[in-house]
């Protein structure tokens, strides 16, 4: 009984062949997807580490501006500053001519 069971699990040779062809196929095909799978993850890497950088640069472009916007205001209230002592030595020379 197990050896005619065996035999009858068994498919005939010529659907083996068919059976063996038939996987092989199906294997290729997988194995042709999950490359296709590996390179999109290489490429979404790629795009990642692209986008990774540029927000690097962009942050580093900020801090740049935050600093020479700073500069600009401290040279902007120092300018001032010698406005106003321009203005207060030009009065204070008016104030000797008229006094000579």
């Amino acid at each position: 009984r197990p050896q005619h069971a065996r035999a009858t699990a068994l498919p005939p040779v010529e659907d083996s062949a068919a059976l063996l062809e038939f996987y092989r196929e199906r294997f290729a095909s997988f194995e042709r997807e999950r490359q296709e799978w590996l390179q999109r993850v290489a490429d979404i890497q790629v795009a990642h580490a692209d986008l990774h950088r540029s927000e690097w640069e962009l942050r580093v472009r900020q801090d740049e501006i935050s600093q020479l916007q700073d500069a600009l205001g401290d040279a902007n209230v120092q300018l001032f500053e010698e406005r106003e002592e321009t203005l207060k030595l030009l009065a204070e020379n008016d104030q000797l001519k008229v006094q000579q």
